[in-house]
């Protein structure tokens, strides 16, 4: 596998040709001189791992459509994620852009890991070969941030909990007056996070998400919550799960 010990969110879902990440959430560390991040765009071939029967191209096909989204990138024809929606054959690259998270070594694929350590951050590699098939990789930066949220549930959400009653416009007038509260002097956050959250999971640990990284919320909410300030409180913000409020630890 591509990842030998990774983490997700019950948020993210993988299927397809999606590398394999595991349940674990990242250890609360600082960034290690042995610890990068990547991005990727997948070019699978017919009989490469995972891949469903759609994927007919040949080893050699796939290998020259690689090559051709990588002259896309040094040629400014093309943003990377714009580019890993489009053409990547790892299904969860239409939600994160392709981005795969932070690493030690000897938790990556050899050859991948390898590659990604030999890049500077920003830098795209050549295509190279996995079981899963041909990769463009790009190095990112390592970041993460230690997330608290309340969550404000209504009945018809996609992934509401079952017994929730509220509508959304109640869902929405109740999460409002929750941010004023947060944001008012001297507001004590776990407890509104106790009294008034939703999630079952976090509300009774001042609702601590732990560590996360780019792409493991959806796109909007990491646009705001890697833009807070240290304790900031977020804008009300909208997921499948119902309407949240987040800060940074």
């Amino acid at each position: 596998m591509i990842r030998l010990l990774a983490f997700l969110l019950p948020i993210l879902i993988l299927a397809g040709c999606s590398v394999d990440r595991g349940a674990e959430r990242p250890a609360p560390a600082p960034v290690a001189a042995e610890e990068a991040a990547a991005s990727h765009i997948l070019v699978a071939w017919a009989g490469s791992r995972d891949c469903p029967p759609t994927v007919t191209r040949s080893r050699e096909d796939a290998l020259e459509r690689a090559r051709q989204i990588a002259v896309m990138l040094r040629t400014g024809r093309g943003e990377f994620g714009a580019l890993a929606r489009k053409y990547s054959d790892d299904a969860t690259a239409v939600r994160n852009e392709g981005y795969l998270g932070a690493f030690r070594r000897g938790e990556m694929d050899p050859l991948f890991e390898v590659t990604v350590f030999k890049l500077t951050p920003g830098a795209v590699s050549e295509p190279i070969e996995t079981e899963y098939g041909w990769h463009i990789v790009r190095r990112e930066e390592v970041r993460r941030a230690r997330a608290h949220h309340i969550l404000v549930a209504w009945r018809e959400a996609a992934k509401a909990a079952a017994g929730v009653a509220r509508d959304r416009d109640e869902a929405r007038k109740v999460a409002d007056a929750l941010r004023r509260q947060a944001v008012a002097p001297g507001a004590d956050l776990c407890d509104l996070a106790l009294k008034y959250s939703d999630d079952p999971h976090s509300r009774l640990e001042c609702g601590d998400l732990g560590w996360l990284e780019p792409g493991m919320l959806e796109k909007d909410v990491d646009a705001v919550l890697f833009r807070l300030a240290p304790s900031e409180v977020s804008p009300v913000l909208e997921t499948e799960y119902g309407f949240h409020i987040f800060w940074r630890e």
